[in-house]
């Protein structure tokens, strides 16, 4: 497969400006959630950080939008004396844990895609560790629990068979694949998880996506010590409003 070589894009942040009628706690994580933090963001974060937080209430809306990783790692480049010790240890502590899962999952990518070009199935990475070095320039900024895999169709029985035989297994029943375009499949020993996919979205979805133009352009990528054929911006972009 021939790549396109394009330049790398990132996303452009604008100036926070706390919005009045938002708990100080939601206007902070707003600002922290952000790879440039220019000036005037961190002189806000500042502000906000004296303020009387509820930090359990900031740890768990960080926690439910996923961004735990990203709000400690602002944190830690702008203020870090203005967090209380003990929420410090607690944010430190979940970082080494998820930064530890993140390196073994991409790791495992790598390896499967290994695994598929060796029997000449081409196959794109997307969301995990790829959409995490797209958007934020860091994959361990991203949190994610498994990886998903998209092959072309004539393929898909294939590379599902390649990957039983390599110690994985239906995580539900396979006769959901009809109407969701994938299997989900997990290790037997229970560490790594693969949504396997012949399409983007299910059936039934409401957001109807032809896959097809996604294999006429890709990008290279380079994660984890290798080059990874990945999708190109403009889709990239597309599966961040969907995900």
């Amino acid at each position: 497969m021939t790549l396109q070589l394009l330049p790398q894009e990132r996303i452009k942040y604008k100036t926070v400006s706390p919005i009045a009628n938002l708990r100080p706690e939601i206007n902070l994580l707003l600002c922290c959630t952000r790879i440039d933090i220019d000036t005037s963001t961190a002189s806000q974060i500042h502000k906000l950080l004296q303020t009387d937080l509820d930090w359990d209430y900031l740890l768990q809306k960080a926690y439910q939008h996923g961004v735990l990783l990203l709000l400690y790692e602002s944190l830690q480049k702008t203020h870090p004396e203005l967090i209380p010790q003990n929420i410090s240890d607690q944010l430190h502590a979940y970082s080494q844990i998820k930064t530890a899962r993140n390196l073994f999952l991409t790791k495992q990518l790598c390896q499967i895609l290994d695994l598929l070009g060796t029997d000449n199935i081409s196959a794109i990475p997307f969301k995990g560790p790829t959409l995490a070095t797209l958007a934020y320039g860091n994959l361990v900024l991203r949190e994610f629990s498994d990886l998903d895999i998209l092959v072309r169709k004539d393929d898909y029985l294939r590379a599902k068979e390649l990957l039983i035989r390599q110690g994985y297994r239906h995580k539900y029943f396979p006769e959901h694949e009809v109407d969701s375009y994938q299997a989900q499949l997990i290790r037997d020993d229970g560490k790594v998880g693969i949504d396997l996919h012949y399409e983007m979205v299910t059936k039934d979805s409401c957001f109807p996506l032809d896959s097809t133009p996604f294999w006429q352009r890709l990008q290279p990528l380079w994660i984890a010590g290798q080059t990874v054929a990945t999708l190109h911006p403009d889709f990239s972009q597309t599966l961040r409003k969907m995900v």
